[in-house]
């Protein structure tokens, strides 16, 4: 009797649990990919898998299509690529329903030559959930875009759109769209480059607005007013999540500049307060003034994750308040996660009303360990539910211009092995410097503090001096 061989096991899973394999792949692919190089990625490795057989092939060609990214400004290395998807989505009609997220980059007419692949695909993939345009300024392209995806995308929940170089994103212009053309499951808001323009009185419309289901809400280079903040936060009836960053130009731009310069804690204050009894998350970076003078969260009941960044709570750079009297109105009474993100804003040489992102290794030291420990302590003592203190710091490349004490992520290490047994975690991104490069400037640090004869004696230390003359 001949045997018949079985299939491999993984060819024997449901499709749930396949779908999930994959979702896990994708995953692992974008953490390793940086930005774009994660589209390269993730085609390859999907087209690869598709090939593999016919059992995995519908669940790999969903991923493969998932997302789809159209820049409209000619590149040489992605042109032909952009094509053949164009004639792919064109020539066979299953392949649309299966994009669920859609990025397009428009950068203005001049300058774009392939528009009608976005109009096209925009048009044909009518199941699209998340949508993005980049490039939403004042041009009438861009816009019918807009329209045209909001109008068709009937399942849409996510609507990212930006002017990240020009920041001429019209508000006005924008919520009336939004109210014309409505989108009943849309719960995500994201908009980045928020034009100075003021926003006019609106008349009172019969009904609620049609971006009352928003959920999320994420702004970027807000350069309006808090007033006009205060008319848009006003606008979704049960706010949960929220991000302001930045209410002036980041340092990629020169042009522009913010309505207002009075953005700060206290300024925010009223305006969150709207939604205190919803707001699950809530994150504050680069606002003009800093300082907690006037912010409260203590009746935030539904808080659980608060992100702020150093320069927006000390009121001068690297004055560190350890007053818990001061430090008392951070910690709402669910608050699990608080994030800190220890970058130092410089103004720019370019333009005053422009800063630039810059952190050494110094930038976490005694101080900011101490810090970090007093606050820890201080939830501790409040029997705050915190389980988690995320560090944001990402200094540049380190060396004999900078001073560390101690190698910064030690300092981290071991407050994080202090505070494991009340199970509150110190976590941080991956290390900018590594121990190896810390420990060599250091020691190239100190051969330069010793008089030239001394270091000439020093074999390893001549040996770099020498490399370095030459």
């Amino acid at each position: 009797m001949e045997l018949t061989p079985s299939p491999p096991h993984l060819l024997r899973l449901p499709d749930e649990l396949l779908h999930q394999i994959f979702g896990y792949a994708a995953g692992a692919l974008k953490d390793t990919f940086a930005c774009r190089g994660w589209y390269t990625a993730r085609e390859k490795v999907f087209a690869d898998w598709c090939l593999l057989c016919r059992r995995l092939y519908p669940i790999a060609r969903a991923f493969l299509y998932a997302n789809v990214d159209v820049n409209c400004v000619f590149s040489p290395s992605r042109h032909e690529w952009l094509l053949g998807q164009h004639q792919s989505f064109q020539r066979y009609a299953t392949l649309r329903p299966l994009v669920r997220n859609l990025t397009v980059h428009y950068e203005g007419p001049s300058i774009n030559t392939l528009p009608y692949v976005a109009t096209d695909l925009i048009a044909w993939c009518t199941h699209v959930r998340s949508f993005s345009l980049s490039g939403l300024g004042s041009d009438d392209q861009a816009w019918m875009m807009l329209r045209q995806g909001l109008f068709n995308f009937q399942t849409l929940m996510e609507l990212s759109l930006a002017d990240p170089r020009k920041f001429n994103l019209d508000l006005e212009l924008l919520l009336g769209t939004l109210d014309e053309l409505a989108c009943p499951q849309l719960t995500t808001l994201s908009l980045n480059g928020i034009g100075n323009r003021r926003l006019r009185d609106r008349p009172n419309s019969p009904g609620e607005p049609l971006t009352a289901a928003l959920t999320t809400l994420k702004l970027r280079n807000f350069l309006a007013t808090p007033a006009d903040l205060e008319a848009l936060v006003r606008r979704p009836t049960r706010l949960q999540n929220f991000e302001l960053q930045y209410t002036f130009p980041e340092a990629s731009s020169y042009d522009q500049k913010g309505a207002s310069t009075d953005w700060s804690l206290a300024t925010l204050q009223p305006i969150l307060s709207i939604h205190k009894a919803s707001l699950r998350s809530i994150k504050l970076n680069h606002i003009n003034r800093g300082g907690l003078a006037g912010f409260d969260m203590r009746d935030f009941e539904r808080l659980e994750m608060l992100s702020l960044s150093t320069a927006t709570v000390c009121s001068a750079s690297r004055l560190y308040d350890y007053d818990e009297h001061v430090l008392d109105v951070l910690f709402a009474p669910n608050l699990r996660a608080l994030e800190l993100d220890f970058a130092r804003e410089y103004k720019s040489h370019t333009s005053l009303d422009s800063y630039s992102r810059r952190e050494g290794l110094e930038d976490f030291d005694e101080a900011e360990e101490r810090w970090l420990h007093t606050l820890a302590h201080m939830a501790i003592r409040k029997r705050c539910p915190l389980r988690e203190i995320k560090v944001i710091f990402r200094p540049r490349r380190y060396d004999e211009s900078q001073s560390a004490a101690r190698y910064p992520w030690d300092r981290m290490d071991d407050l994080d092995e202090e505070l494991r047994p009340y199970r509150i975690r110190i976590c941080y991104n991956t290390p900018t410097v590594s121990r190896a490069e810390f420990d060599e400037v250091n020691r190239r640090r100190v051969s330069l503090s010793m008089p030239y004869s001394d270091r000439l004696r020093m074999p390893s230390v001549a040996t770099t001096l020498d490399t370095d003359l030459m």
